[in-house]
C-alpha cells in the first residue's frame, strides 16, 4: 500500500515537469543524473578514504567516517547536478541550477533513508530463518542500493525542470 502511495506521489510530482520540457529532455537527465549519481558514490567513497588515511584518521573511525560521508556529499551532488544541468542545457532547456542542487541534496537523503528502511521491512515481513530471507535480502539490499543512486538523479532531474523553458 505505501509503495502505491510513493508511487502515486512520483507520478503527481513528475507529471507537470514531463509536460514543461521537451519531450526527449527527462529520460536523458534521469540517465545522466544517474550516471553522475553512480560516478559520484564511487568516487567520493574512493577519494574519502584516501583523505581521511592521508589526514591520519586511521585509527579514529568516527572521523575517517564523517570525512568519507563529506566527500561523498560532494561527489554525489557535483556529479549528479552537473550531469542533468549539462545534458538539460545541451538538450535546450533553461532549467533551475540552483534547485537541482537542492534536488539532488534532497534525493540523496532520501535514499539513504529508504535504503535501510527496505531491510527493516524484509526482516518485518518474513519470518527469522526462513529459506528465502537470504536470497531476497540481496534483492532487497539491491534494491536499496539502485535507490541510493537513484534518488538523488530524480531529485535533481525534478528540481532542475520545475519551472523550466524551452530555449
Amino acid at each position: 500500500m505505501k509503495g502505491f502511495l510513493v508511487l502515486a506521489i512520483l507520478v503527481a510530482v513528475v507529471s507537470p515537469v514531463w509536460a514543461s520540457t521537451p519531450e526527449e529532455a527527462v529520460p536523458w537527465e534521469l540517465l545522466a543524473g544517474g550516471v553522475g549519481s553512480a560516478i559520484g558514490w564511487a568516487g567520493g567513497f574512493l577519494a574519502g578514504r584516501a583523505l581521511a588515511g592521508g589526514l591520519g584518521l586511521e585509527s579514529q573511525p568516527d572521523q575517517k567516517d564523517l570525512v568519507t560521508l563529506a566527500s561523498v556529499a560532494i561527489a554525489v551532488t557535483a556529479g549528479t547536478s552537473l550531469a542533468v544541468i549539462g545534458v538539460g542545457s545541451w538538450l535546450g532547456v533553461d532549467g533551475n541550477n540552483l534547485a537541482c542542487v537542492g534536488g539532488t541534496l534532497l534525493g540523496m537523503v532520501a535514499g539513504m533513508i529508504v535504503e535501510p528502511l527496505l531491510g527493516r521491512l524484509l526482516r518485518a515481513l518474513l519470518p527469522a530463518g526462513a529459506p528465502s530471507l537470504e536470497a531476497v535480502g540481496r534483492v532487497v539490499e539491491g534494491i536499496g542500493f539502485a535507490s541510493m543512486v537513484l534518488m538523488p538523479a530524480i531529485g535533481a532531474t525534478v528540481s532542475f525542470n520545475i519551472g523550466a523553458t524551452e530555449r
